[in-house]
């Protein structure tokens, strides 16, 4: 007999399990298949498609039929280990299938790489632009500080001098008020010696007539004494212009024994003329003189004489040629026109001067003498006793 089957059902739910008994009977070939050669990547799917192991897997992966239960109701086998793995499959991409690549993911890398390197650079320039900026401020503000500390040391020194000049007055106060409280005026002595005021310039007058001891007790400060001395007291060579000019000048003349030191007029006759009409110029208002005729000579020998210094002098040389505007220009400005008639002088240059003398309030003398200080006599006499004006 043969042996019945078995009316229970079968404990291989899946149905896998029929699947494989008729395999089991093949037998496997004593050759075995070569392998496929190897195809490229676009391939690879196709090919494992359709190769024996691929098939088997297909096959195992089908779903068994279907068992009938208790109740004639078909029922679904739970889904095995393989079917979950399989049904998860799909979802994750296979080893062998690879990704092809992005080629836009290349170059937006390369933009944003291009741009950072460019942002780099801009920040780097910027950065570099405040350091030469700052640089340049630091300069500037070395300079500064030099300047300030030359400056602190150039007001350092000039206070420096301010106070030692400042030292110099008090140490010369102190000793003035040392002398004063030492030394009182002759004017003090005398009243205390109880001589009335109106004898003093007597009483001093016989002290200086006494001797040398009085004179060899007096004592005096030159910061005081020396201007009023040089002042009040001027040497004179003993003429009558000299005396007298000094006289107006308020000063004392004392008669020395040589000329030579007159400081009116140097024992020279042009300068003591030249002394009297440059102070008879200021006391009328006259400060622009014109002059026409003379040698070059005279006329340096007139631009050296100190007391004309203040008096601006208009040399016209009597050969060189002029016009009529040349000589109203001259006239126009001027107080006086001196005309000096026996020197170097052409008539028809005078004609211009004294032909035009009504058009401006001038004075005009012709000097009719020769030599310089006859001359300056002449005009002063002139300024003193002008000559009267006709109605």
């Amino acid at each position: 007999m043969g042996k019945q089957k078995s009316s229970k059902p079968s404990s291989d739910q899946g149905g896998f399990r029929s699947l494989a008994e008729p395999l089991k009977k093949v037998k496997p070939s004593p050759n075995p298949p070569t392998p496929p050669p190897p195809v490229k990547r676009a391939e690879t799917s196709s090919a494992f498609l359709m190769s024996p192991e691929a098939r088997l897997w297909l096959a195992e992966e089908q779903p068994a039929p279907s068992e009938i239960s208790v109740f004639g109701k078909p029922t679904k086998p739970p889904p095995s280990s393989s079917t979950r793995s399989a049904q998860k499959k799909p979802d994750t991409p296979s080893a062998k299938t690879a990704i092809p690549p992005n080629p836009s993911e290349p170059s937006q890398e390369a933009d944003q790489l291009r741009q950072e390197k460019e942002s780099l650079r801009e920040e780097n320039e910027r950065l570099r632009q405040e350091i030469v900026e700052k640089e340049r401020m630091v300069i500037a503000q070395v300079q500064e500080i030099g300047l300030l500390k030359e400056h602190l040391t150039a007001e350092s020194q000039r206070f420096e001098q301010i106070s030692q000049q400042h030292t110099a007055t008090l140490e010369r106060c102190e000793a003035l008020s040392r002398h004063s409280e030492r030394y009182l005026p002759l004017a003090s002595l005398l009243e205390q010696r109880g001589v009335p005021a109106s004898l003093f310039n007597e009483a001093i007058q016989h002290l200086l007539k006494s001797g040398e001891s009085f004179l060899g007790l007096l004592r005096g400060d030159p910061h005081e004494l020396g201007p009023l001395l040089k002042k009040r007291l001027r040497l004179s060579c003993g003429d009558p212009i000299c005396e007298q000019e000094l006289q107006e000048q308020e000063s004392c003349p004392l008669k020395v024994a040589d000329p030579s030191e007159c400081e009116c007029c140097q024992n020279t006759e042009s300068r003591r003329f030249a002394t009297r009409l440059g102070r008879l110029c200021l006391k009328k208002r006259i400060y622009r003189v014109v002059l026409v005729g003379g040698s070059p000579t005279t006329h340096a020998e007139i631009q050296q004489l100190q007391p004309l210094q203040r008096i601006r002098f208009t040399l016209v040389d009597g050969k060189q040629r002029r016009d009529l505007q040349q000589a109203a220009n001259d006239m126009r400005g001027a107080e006086l026109v001196i005309i000096w008639a026996p020197t170097m002088l052409q008539h028809k240059i005078s004609d211009l001067y004294t032909e035009q003398q009504h058009l401006f309030n001038t004075k005009l003398v012709v000097a009719q003498t020769r030599g310089l200080a006859s001359m300056l006599r002449e005009v002063t006499q002139f300024l003193l006793n002008p000559p009267s004006t006709p109605d």
